[in-house]
This record gives structure tokens, sequence and C-alpha cells, in this order.
């Protein structure tokens, strides 16, 4: 399946500009977009819970977290001193929410990386990998509307089954 991510990207924003007057800036991403898209191939209508936008930096406004699980979509295989196989996540190119914030609809999520790329792009990229589902790993640029996609998503809307893809974030670990 293909579509033109410059006009879906629009037709997202339109839809749920009218649930909330969406941000300028931060990424809109996760449940929210997805089911919008579904919602536009589909021609039904799916639930809409919240609009997440992750915002990269802290806000001394929010809810602050001093604990929270490392985020990444990597693994690192390593052995331990008796040479036992050990897969712990690479954190080295991970993410740590920081705060969150409410705002009607909207929930503001405040985040760290461990490594900064250059471009805010390739952070939004890391975010929506790191999302351990599937049918989510979609968003928003709001400053460009942007639609930015993974290879997990595309195949979740081709396919329509429902995967765990990045089985090390912090719950899916807990699973197994």
């Amino acid at each position: 399946m293909t579509f033109n991510n410059n006009k879906m990207s629009k037709l997202v924003l339109d839809r749920l500009s009218k649930l909330q007057k969406l941000p300028e800036s931060g990424f809109l991403s996760g449940g929210a977009v997805a089911n919008t898209i579904l919602s536009i191939i589909d021609g039904k209508e799916y639930p809409i819970n919240d609009l997440d936008v992750f915002i990269i930096g802290t806000d001394e406004n929010s809810k602050s977290f001093t604990t929270t699980p490392i985020r990444t979509n990597e693994e690192v295989i390593g052995t331990d001193r008796y040479e036992n196989i050990i897969i712990n996540p690479d954190v080295s190119n991970s993410y740590q929410i920081k705060s969150t914030k409410w705002d009607g609809l909207i929930n503001y999520v405040f985040v760290e990386f461990k490594r900064k790329d250059s471009e805010e792009k390739n952070l939004y990229k890391r975010i929506i990998d790191s999302f351990d589902i599937n049918c989510c790993k979609v968003g928003i640029d709001l400053s460009d509307s942007e639609l930015i996609i993974s290879e997990d998503f595309i195949n979740f809307i081709t396919g329509r089954q429902l995967e765990c893809t990045t089985p090390v974030t912090p719950h899916t670990r807990q699973l197994g």
C-alpha cells in the first residue's frame, strides 16, 4: 500500500485539529495519528483517546519523573564473567521521559536523549522506533507537517497484523 505522505499528513492534521488546537511544534505520534490514518483508509471511525505530543527538552511546570525507564529499540548482546549470554537494551541510542503535562486532550511528553543527533527528524524517528507495537509507529512533525512513518507501521497497514516489534521496551520486557 502506498499513499501520498504530504496529503495524508494534511488530512490527519485537519481531523485532529478539530478535536483541539494543536501546538505549532513538537512531534505528534502514536495512537491518534495511527487511528486517524486507519479512519481515512478504511472510511470508518477509530477511537482517539488522547494526542501525544513529544517535546525534546524539559518543562518546569510539568509533572516530573525522577526514575522512568530508558526507551530504546536496540539490544546489546554480550556475556558476563561466567560466559552466560546476556541481552540488555542499548542505552547509547536511547531517550528518557522526563515529565508530562496535560492540556485537554493533549499529553505533552518531555523527553531527553542520551545522545542527540544533529537533526530533530532523526530524534523523532528514534521515538517511533522505540514504540513496542507496530500499529503506533507513526507521527507528524508539527513544525513542518512532515509524516514520519516506520516500516513496521507500513507492514501493519498492509497486513493488518498487530505485532510487538520492539520487545526491549520497559513494559514488554516484563512480559517475557
